[in-house]
């Protein structure tokens, strides 16, 4: 009889330790429900991001398109025209400073006159100043800067058809 009782003790023990255990993953199931309810969350979120990232990318890939076309399309003379200004209308200076920008040249005001020295500078070689452009990539441009050449190139009369008729050179930067 002391064996059947010892036995029955174990069992219990073992019971209880059973009983512990399930407790346990129930209370691990319910938190896994809630981080799976979380992660489903998650995951239609990133699929609008996702969404609407596609449709910005849909839209802006024709506009780079047409932009890399308008630089590849420029010619060494158009760009020579441009630099040899001494004294450029302010739409040629503007398509200038928003260039800088993007391709990171540090400036002040390239109305200034020793500005504009360094936008010809920056003209003297115009098949590099055509393939910088052309490698640019617009995901390594910080939004600040993407940002601040936009705002130069909706200036009003920045209008690139309008710019382009002034300058083939400025249009095609612009």
């Amino acid at each position: 009889m002391v064996e059947v009782g010892k036995k029955k003790e174990e069992t219990n023990k073992v019971v209880a330790q059973v009983e512990k255990a399930t407790e346990e993953a129930g209370i691990e199931a319910k938190a896994a429900g809630v981080i799976m309810e979380s992660a489903d969350i998650c995951v239609t979120e990133a699929g609008i991001i996702q969404a609407k990232c596609d449709k910005e990318l849909a839209e802006a890939l024709p506009a780079l398109k047409k932009a890399q076309d308008a630089v590849a399309n420029l010619e060494k003379g158009d760009i020579g025209e441009l630099k040899g200004f001494s004294s450029p209308k302010d739409e040629y200076k503007l398509v200038m400073e928003a260039i800088m920008l993007l391709i990171g040249t540090p400036h002040k005001k390239p109305a200034e006159l020793k500005e504009w020295k360094l936008a010809q500078k920056i003209m003297g070689n115009p098949e590099e100043l055509k393939q910088i452009l052309m490698k640019l990539a617009p995901e390594t441009i910080s939004e600040d800067v993407k940002n601040k050449a936009d705002a130069i190139l909706k200036k009003e009369g920045m209008e690139v058809e309008r710019v382009m008729k002034m300058s083939k050179a400025a249009g095609g930067l612009a």
